[in-house]
């Protein structure tokens, strides 16, 4: 998309964050007309089973649950709104983490709600509009003063600045990330590094990040998903930086916990200060819960007494917590969180240098939450020819919203590319270097032997045809399914160093319930950013039409093409994805590589 200057982008924004959260609301509430559709849609898990209920951070209501068997979890996020429900009541609360048997969550209230006692209880999917108005805000105040914004849609000329940062070239990079970090610690205003799959995108940012906070700078350090801010943090920690992990985490490693506000609170000084605090008002919640629903005017007056003393001590510990908390940042050389779980901090730090890792994976408004006025640096990282941001509304999509951040600036700047990759063997990653990378891709020598590390195991002719589920509009195949144990079995794959993935939800809830002997079943979407020794890649589309709906979406093929390490499967027909030019050149690839076979092959 175009824009004649900085007020028609913020103009056109806006609409399409409307378009989407109008979307989402409408998805929602579809999804609420029952608890069996709710289940089906994937946007609810119910009933949940409440395992452990603690106060944490804030003194905010946490519990951790356990899922019921092959449960779609797909739909929910970290950091995602989400609501509690009975059919007494409702609460609203976000995931701390979430994983296909627990989940963990905190209530955005005082208290746990009675009923969470008396009934049966259930988790989905809530609309953040508070994300969204945050977002909104970041975008209204653009014109006129962001130097980026003005840089991209007013070409005006972004400052170099007046730096003297002092480079120092690591043996342990090699030439590509080196530039990289040199053209980091460059003069100029904006850096842009493009990681394909497993290149050391995290190792160059880290070994950037240093050196900038060895001379004195501090960093903000964003990227739009917790588990990407998680391993960035774990990686600067482990480089010796001072980091802060703003927000919530994923499932917090000990290793991590330390770095962050909760796990500072829950120890020295400052965790006796609040325990004695904590206790007090712990006693005056039980005194006040004594009270029930039959009681005079004098218990009632001393319940609202009591329920006052409760609330002055809850204010006195977020004080408290509060300035810990801004003491902490002023320490930290580097702030790390996503953009909305860092949207006060952002607003008031001095940081000049902002760092944004899967850039590729940042919706646009989201994005100028972190690049605020004051930024003198803005370092992008990530792949575009990876997964792009989620957007449910087709049609905000199709008007430019599902354009990241990192897509918006590549058109007005060049690009350092990490050129050399360190996860796969030379015939898995070959085709995605050919085909995204312009042949760009090497491998080092230690992965170019001649074993057979690709298979594409073809399923045309055999009848195995996709199916749509009873409800739902997601897809299956069985006959994909049963293929799986028969070649895991012929070619002695290991359960637990396996996985499968599909694009197709319907396909993973399938996978589950066959019990594939694997160590995971998941979506692509799901498993972007990760890596296994062997991947199963189970396509679906097969059918007389030769449609093969969003498997065209090569870019989430890309990611599906380059998770394995020592093997990838991939099951597909080709009479139906022969005919679409990816497809049939990726099959040119497997004859050429010698890894294509037949499901006939494994069948008898």
């Amino acid at each position: 998309m175009t824009y004649q200057n900085t007020a028609d982008y913020t103009e056109k924004i806006l609409k399409l964050l409307d378009l989407e959260l109008n979307e989402q609301k409408k998805r929602i509430k579809q999804s609420y007309q029952s608890l069996a559709e709710l289940k089906k849609s994937g946007y609810g898990i119910c009933p949940v089973s409440v395992v452990n209920r603690s106060f944490g951070f804030a003194e905010y209501p946490e519990i951790v649950f356990k899922i019921p068997l092959n449960q779609p979890i797909d739909r929910f996020r970290q950091q995602e709104m989400i609501e509690l429900f009975s059919e007494e009541g409702m609460i609203k609360g976000a995931i701390l983490y979430l994983t296909p048997s627990e989940g963990k969550i905190r209530l955005f209230a005082d208290d746990f709600p009675e009923w969470m006692d008396t009934s049966a209880i259930g988790i989905r999917v809530g609309v953040d509009e508070k994300s969204m108005q945050q977002a909104k805000d970041a975008v209204q105040q653009l014109d006129g003063k962001n130097p980026f914004a003005a840089y991209l849609f007013e070409d005006k000329p972004l400052r170099n600045n007046n730096t003297n940062w002092t480079l120092q070239p690591s043996h342990k990079l090699n030439e590509s990330q080196n530039q990289a970090v040199r053209h980091i610690l460059s003069d100029k205003p904006l850096s842009i590094v493009h990681g394909p799959p497993g290149t050391g995108k995290t190792t160059t940012l880290v070994e950037a990040i240093r050196q900038l906070v060895n001379q004195g700078e501090k960093v903000l350090a964003v990227a739009p998903g917790n588990m990407a801010v998680d391993h960035l943090s774990v990686s600067l920690i482990r480089a010796g930086v001072n980091v802060l992990r703003a927000g919530n985490p994923a499932k917090i490693s000990e290793e991590l916990l330390q770095h962050t506000l909760e796990g500072k609170l829950a120890s020295g000084p400052v965790f006796q200060e609040l325990k004695k605090l904590k206790i007090q008002a712990e006693e005056y919640r039980k005194m006040a819960s004594q009270y029930k629903r039959n009681f005079g005017k004098d218990e009632r007056e001393q319940r609202k007494l009591i329920w006052e003393q409760f609330r002055l001590l809850k204010k006195e510990i977020q004080q408290t917590i509060r300035f810990y908390k801004e003491k902490w940042q002023d320490e930290a050389q580097v702030i790390c969180g996503t953009p909305v779980g860092l949207a006060e901090e952002l607003s008031k730090s001095n940081a000049r240098i902002v760092v944004i890792d899967e850039a590729g994976q940042c919706l646009q408004p989201f994005a100028w939450i972190a690049i605020q006025p004051q930024v003198e640096k803005l370092v992008l990282a990530g792949d575009h020819f990876q997964l792009p941001p989620t957007v449910i509304s087709e049609e905000a999509s199709r008007l430019g919203l599902s354009e990241s951040v990192l897509e918006l600036f590549l058109d007005k700047a060049d690009a350092v590319l990490l050129d050399t990759q360190y996860r796969m063997h030379e015939q898995i990653a070959s085709f995605s270097s050919s085909y995204f990378y312009e042949g760009k891709l090497l491998t080092p020598p230690a992965q170019l032997d001649n074993g057979s590390h690709l298979l594409f195991f073809d399923t045309a002719g055999t009848g195995y045809e996709e199916q749509k589920e009873e409800e739902g509009s997601s897809l299956f195949n069985t006959g994909e399914l049963e293929l799986i144990p028969k070649i895991i079995e012929q070619l002695g794959l290991r359960p637990s160093e396996t996985v499968f993935i599909s694009p197709y939800s319907g396909q993973v809830a399938k996978a589950r319930e066959y019990e594939l002997p694997v160590s995971r079943i998941s979506t692509i979407d799901s498993f972007q950013g990760q890596e296994h020794h062997t991947v199963i890649l189970s396509l679906v589309r097969s059918n007389e039409r030769q449609e093969i709906g969003f498997l065209k979406d090569y870019r989430r093929m890309n990611v599906a093409m380059t998770r394995a390490q020592e093997q990838l499967i991939i099951i597909g027909d080709s009479a139906t994805i022969g005919n679409d030019s990816f497809y049939k050149k990726f099959l040119d690839h497997a004859e050429q590589q010698n890894a294509y076979r037949t499901a006939w092959e494994v069948l008898y």
